[in-house]
């Protein structure tokens, strides 16, 4: 199933910690279940995609030229994060991850990503499940989760989002 991801994540722009933030839960949502499919891997690279250009970045000086920020090729994403999480607890990962989204766009927006790529591939498992759950109390969203999916859901039917 394909997302438009401009409508998932909304019209915020992040800062270089908050996109890789949410580009790693997303990630963490997708190998939940232990790897990513085809179409959850196909959605973490839009997600990648979309990211870099809505990330804020510096402004160059004057006189100096400004240089596109290439996002890291998808092999390499994948295993920084899978490296970055061998031997912790998803929760505690989850956790830290969560303080660096302070802002609360950055946090919904955190949440409609990795909802919309655990759906991506139309199937749902337990550990996906259990994971969403402590995503949704690691950002202090929990009354919010209802919300959240429907945005998402209206980004995949094509409906505007609220």
């Amino acid at each position: 199933m394909s997302f438009d991801v401009e409508r998932v994540l909304g019209t915020e722009t992040f800062t270089p910690a908050e996109a890789d933030a949410m580009l790693e839960i997303a990630y963490l949502t997708g190998a939940a279940n232990g790897s990513l499919s085809r179409d959850e891997l196909r959605s973490f690279r839009r997600l990648a995609h979309t990211l870099a250009d809505r990330t804020e970045h510096d402004t160059p000086a004057p006189g100096k030229l400004n240089v596109e920020h290439p996002v890291a090729p998808l092999e390499e994403l994948l295993e920084k994060y899978e490296t970055s999480n061998e031997g912790v607890e998803l929760s505690v990962r989850l956790a830290q991850l969560a303080k660096v989204l302070e802002r609360d766009e950055a946090r919904r927006a955190a949440y409609r990503a990795a909802y919309a790529l655990a759906i991506s591939d139309l199937e749902s498992n337990e550990h996906e499940e259990e994971l969403e759950a402590d995503l949704a109390t690691a950002l202090g969203l929990l009354d919010e989760v209802q919300e959240l999916r429907n945005s998402v859901l209206g980004a995949v039917d094509g409906e505007p989002l609220e």
